[in-house]
Order: C-alpha cells, then sequence, then structure tokens
C-alpha cells in the first residue's frame, strides 16, 4: 500500500469543479458560465468497513479478534456529483489501525445518555462497542457474501458464519 495524494482523495471523495450555466433573472436574460468547487466534507461519511482476523490464540486457549484496518464508506457519486444507483457505497481509503491507534487512543467520545464515563476510540474498537454484521470471509473465490446471496438469504448467510465462529470456540472446550 501506498500513501494517498491530496488529489487521489479529493476525487474519490466526491471533491472537485464543475461548470454550469446560469441565466440571468433580469432582461436580457443572458447566460453565463459559473464554476462550483464541490469539497468533501466528513458529513459524506455514513458507515465504516472494519476488516478484522479472528484467530485462535493458544496461548490462552480463546478465539480472539485483531482489528487490521478500517475504512471510511461514502455513496458513490458520478463526475457531477450525483448519487448513483442503488446507494453503492465505496470506501474512500484504507486505515491501517495498528498506526492510526495512537490518534483513536487520544480522541474521546462522546457518550450519549453517559457524560461521566471517559472513552477513546480506541475503547469503542476493541471492546466491539458496535453493531456490525459480515459481508465475506475468506473463501477460494475471493467473493462477498452478496456476490452469491441476496437479501434475507445474505443476512442469514452472515448469521450462520457468525455462528460458526462461535461453534469452533465451543467444540474447543467440548469432551
Amino acid at each position: 500500500m501506498s500513501p494517498m495524494t491530496r488529489e487521489e482523495f479529493q476525487r474519490i471523495g466526491g471533491a472537485g469543479v464543475d461548470t454550469t450555466q446560469i441565466t440571468d433573472p433580469e432582461p436580457p436574460y443572458l447566460t453565463r458560465d459559473t464554476v462550483i468547487v464541490r469539497e468533501f466534507s466528513t458529513t459524506n461519511v455514513i458507515a465504516y468497513r472494519v476488516k478484522e482476523e479472528w484467530f485462535f490464540d493458544k496461548q490462552r486457549s480463546v478465539i480472539d479478534v485483531r482489528i487490521i484496518g478500517i475504512a471510511p464508506l461514502i455513496y458513490a457519486v458520478d463526475d457531477k456529483g450525483n448519487r448513483r444507483e442503488g446507494d453503492l457505497k465505496i470506501p474512500i481509503m484504507w486505515i491501517y489501525y495498528p498506526e492510526a491507534r495512537k490518534i483513536f487512543a487520544n480522541q474521546e467520545v462522546f457518550m450519549r445518555g453517559n457524560d461521566s464515563d471517559r472513552r477513546t476510540w480506541d475503547d469503542i474498537f476493541l471492546k466491539r462497542m458496535f453493531s456490525s454484521y459480515i459481508y465475506k470471509e475468506n473463501n477460494v473465490y475471493d467473493r462477498r457474501i452478496e456476490d452469491y446471496k441476496q437479501g434475507m438469504d445474505a443476512l442469514v448467510e452472515a448469521e450462520r458464519i457468525k455462528m460458526d465462529i462461535t461453534n469452533l470456540e465451543h467444540d474447543l472446550w467440548e469432551y
């Protein structure tokens, strides 16, 4: 992986420059070109994709999870800044979690309904205090669940994968 340039980030994030024609509201109703600058805003981020590695820790005899990366997701837009059909969500970039952990550990999070509890973004991620669903697992074809299951079947498949992980850990302690 290589660091992303500012221009690449602006292009992927939906930023850019457009020109459009505007007609004057007063006579003689002349039309002229105007430049509209679209800038990236953090309000465009709608979700985050978290890449994790689940593994068996032989030292502690437990199945553990390690966060590898986090990707902010935005809606896919065309050249004019309009949202594409189907509400396609695309990752802007991948952030390598172990390197960003220092930043996450120093940023406090506001907990709604509990102002006495101080937490950081690192606490939120490590304690898994977020809702999520499985969208892909390692497989021979490198497919996502949505590539071979649709709708409710995709959610059932994600739950099946989660149960497989739970059963694997449970079977370690079964006699």
